[in-house]
C-alpha cells in the first residue's frame, strides 16, 4: 500500500459534493454545523485551494471566512501559529 498527496495541481476537493453518492451531502452538512466559526484557507494551498473553502464558508450561516498567508502551502495550518493563534483566541472565553 502506498499512500500520498494529490497530484501537484489536482485539489481534493474537486469532486466534493460535485456528483455520485456525495451530491448535495457536503452544503446539508456545512449547512447544519452550529454554532458558526471561523472557516480558515490558507492562501497557497493546492489542496483545499481558497476559491473552495470561501464556497465552503458561504454555506454556514453566519460562518466567517478568513484567509491567512503562508509560504507553505497546505502545511501552513501547522507552521503558520502565530496568525492561527490570533485567530483561534478570539474564539476563547
Amino acid at each position: 500500500v502506498t499512500t500520498g498527496g494529490a497530484p501537484k495541481g489536482l485539489p481534493l476537493v474537486d469532486g466534493v459534493g460535485s456528483g455520485g453518492g456525495c451530491a448535495g451531502a457536503l452544503p446539508r452538512a456545512l449547512w447544519a454545523l452550529r454554532p458558526a466559526r471561523p472557516v480558515v484557507s490558507i492562501d497557497t494551498d493546492g489542496l483545499f485551494p481558497p476559491h473552495h473553502i470561501e464556497k465552503w464558508a458561504a454555506m454556514i450561516p453566519g460562518a466567517e471566512y478568513l484567509e491567512i498567508t503562508s509560504n507553505f502551502g497546505h502545511d501552513g495550518f501547522l507552521l503558520e501559529t502565530a496568525q492561527l493563534t490570533e485567530i483561534i483566541s478570539k474564539l476563547l472565553p
